[in-house]
Order: C-alpha cells, then sequence, then structure tokens
C-alpha cells in the first residue's frame, strides 16, 4: 500500500498517471478542490482500511500528511517535492489562468476577492500575501513525519532519475499508453486561451522580474530548507 501526498504544483499529476496505469486502475483518488478534506478521512476509508490495504495499490491526493499517518501506518509514504520559488509562481500562474479564463463570472461575484485581485493586476508578492499559506505548502503537506523518514521522495526537477530509482527499488514497472517518452502532464503548455487577447491578458498579469523572485525566496526559509534537504536526500541515492 502506498500513500502520495500530493503537492500542488509538484508533478503529482503526472505521477499519478503513472502509478495509476502501473498498478493496473487501483489507485484510490483522494481530492478536495477546497481541501476540505485534506486533513480528516473519510469514516468509511476508515472503516475499511484493511480491505483497501490489499485492493489498491495506492492512495493519491491533495491531502496532509496526518490524514493517514494512523489510517494505513504500515503503508510507503512517498511524495514529491519542486523549488519553492519555482513552485510558488506555478501556483500563481495557474490562479491567475483560472481567473482570466473566468472573469466574466468573477466579476459578478461579490465573494471572490482573490480572484479579483489578481484580475486587477496585483501582481506575485501581494498575491503571496493574500494567502499566508501558499508559502510553506511544502513544509505543511509534509509536517509530522521527518522527510528523511517518507519512504521514497521525488525532486521534480529531477524527476527521470528519480522515477527509474523508484521502479527499481519497488519493482514498478510502467504501462501507460505514454511508455518510452517522459512528458509533463497539466503544465504550463496544456493551457489554452479563447483568444490571443486573453492569452496577452495572462502573460501581461503574470509578468515576474528577479528581484520578485529573490524576495520570495527569502520570504520562505523553511520551504528552501526542506527542498534542500531532499535534494540531499536524493542526491545520495541516485
Amino acid at each position: 500500500m502506498n500513500v502520495f501526498i500530493h503537492i500542488p504544483k509538484t508533478a503529482g499529476t503526472f505521477l499519478g498517471y503513472l502509478f495509476d496505469h502501473g498498478s493496473d486502475r487501483r489507485i484510490l483518488w483522494d481530492y478536495s478542490a477546497d481541501y476540505s478534506t485534506a486533513l480528516t478521512p473519510d469514516h468509511d476509508i476508515v472503516a475499511h482500511a484493511d480491505f483497501i490495504s490489499r485492493w489498491f495499490w495506492g492512495v493519491h491526493g491533495h491531502f496532509y500528511y496526518r490524514k493517514y499517518a494512523d489510517v494505513f501506518p504500515q503503508a510507503r509514504f512517498i511524495t514529491c517535492v519542486r523549488h519553492p520559488v519555482n513552485r510558488i509562481i506555478s501556483q500563481f500562474k495557474h490562479e491567475v489562468y483560472d481567473a482570466v479564463r473566468h472573469e466574466a463570472s468573477i466579476g459578478a461575484q461579490a465573494d471572490d476577492p482573490k480572484a479579483r485581485s489578481l484580475l486587477s493586476g496585483c501582481g506575485l508578492l501581494e498575491w503571496f500575501h493574500f494567502d499566508p499559506s501558499v508559502g510553506n505548502a511544502q513544509v505543511n503537506h509534509l509536517a509530522g513525519r521527518r522527510l528523511q523518514d517518507y519512504d521514497f521522495v521525488f525532486v521534480q526537477e529531477m524527476l527521470v532519475p528519480c522515477f527509474g530509482k523508484f521502479c527499481e527499488r519497488f519493482s514498478f514497472k510502467r504501462k501507460d499508453p505514454l511508455i518510452g517518452s517522459f512528458p509533463s502532464l497539466n503544465s504550463a503548455v496544456d493551457r489554452t486561451f479563447a483568444s490571443n487577447a486573453q492569452r496577452r491578458r495572462f502573460d501581461m498579469l503574470t509578468e515576474i522580474i528577479q528581484s520578485q523572485r529573490e524576495q520570495i525566496f527569502l520570504l520562505i526559509p523553511e520551504e528552501v530548507a526542506l527542498y534542500e534537504n531532499a535534494v540531499r536526500i536524493v542526491s545520495s541515492v541516485l
């Protein structure tokens, strides 16, 4: 039994795709768009934990380690991390993309101040301060277990050799339709726009300069330390 903690914008969609096919579609997906179930396991899952452990290859989704730590104590706990500045910027662009695509409906909603702020051009730094949790997303998802005690940690910037080592260690084999290649899914290249004007608007709202990257870096020391630790752990086994 494997529990994969999918931290947003860290290649979890692609890894889930590989795991799903490689396990003959025995993945229990656990996603809630608003993270309302990210900490509390479903009662039925707790009640049938033994059956789930035997039948499913793994659980995969947006949730925190603490959600399943006691439900599946014998499981392998796995995750993927990404350079925190790049992850934060990717999250920012993802949210701007959603706002731009749904701009007409957002304009009529008084309860979506974050999206309206993005559309007004608040920029990376103001958006970052709008939601403090975004800065420590990786730390928060993995809290409760030392990084070196996770059964496997992928690093997105080293994804190909990491996946090779994962397959070797756990006798996992790819069976997906994309076998022979290693493309990304749910990435920037997958973004589509209704018009060139909409694309230009997105590009304008997501323009980022180097000084902003440097400021973000200084604001997230815990995330930086976690990432550097992950790189050391992964580099030692590759």
